[in-house]
């Protein structure tokens, strides 16, 4: 019987195991990753750098002052220097028309006169003629003088008109230029015809007849 230790428990004998360096493993290109997060630090937002707007652009995020208002101050003095010099050459041209229409009345006022007159004694309205006579008138028919009053004068123009019908036409005639003085070719209805002349006075700016040698 052998007296080996190994061999009467059963267990193998020791075997040395040569040691091996381990080898190196190969280095990554990447960097190893971190082994807990840390925000980054904090950084305040700068503002976008002044640029300049192109020539004719308008700016982004700036609005342009609106102009400034102009006096109209020189205007408003200039029309109204304007509106006072029309207003004065009416006033003056009101005036000078107003002048000028008394004085063409007051000198073509015997013809108008002659011609109204005329008209009424043509339609035989006898009243309406008497009213273009003065109120010192003097009428004379054939050489005689007739009473001066409406009931006279009528009579006597409606004797005329017995005699040789109503006037059918008449012409104002001008001797001169004395527009006081005027004559009227008078036409009946019978074809006689006969000159009648008449003198003016001027009553209440009105040209009346002062003087007649017929009807």
């Amino acid at each position: 019987m052998d007296n080996d230790p190994y061999q009467q428990n059963n267990q193998p004998p020791y075997e040395h195991i040569p040691y091996e360096q381990p080898q190196e493993q190969p280095q990554s290109p990447y960097p190893p990753p971190p082994t807990s997060y840390m925000p980054p630090p904090y950084q305040p937002q700068q503002p976008p750098p002044y640029q300049q707007a192109a020539y004719g652009q308008p700016m982004l995020g700036y609005m342009q002052p609106p102009p400034p208002k102009k006096s109209l101050r020189w205007l408003w003095i200039t029309l109204g220097i304007v509106g006072g010099v029309i207003l004065l050459s009416c006033i003056g041209c009101s005036i000078a028309s107003f002048e000028g229409f008394n004085f063409i009345k007051q000198a073509a006022g015997p013809v108008l006169t002659t011609s109204q007159y005329y008209q009424y004694i043509k339609q035989q309205d006898y009243a309406h003629a008497y009213t273009l006579v003065d109120s010192n008138v003097v009428i004379t028919i054939n050489g005689q003088t007739i009473a001066n009053d409406q009931q006279s004068f009528t009579a006597a123009a409606q004797a005329v008109d017995s005699a040789h019908g109503p006037v059918t036409s008449f012409s104002v005639n001008t001797p001169g230029s004395n527009l006081t003085y005027l004559t009227v070719k008078v036409t009946r209805q019978d074809g006689t015809t006969y000159d009648v002349q008449l003198t003016f006075v001027q009553n209440g700016g009105t040209a009346k007849i002062n003087s007649m040698d017929g009807i």
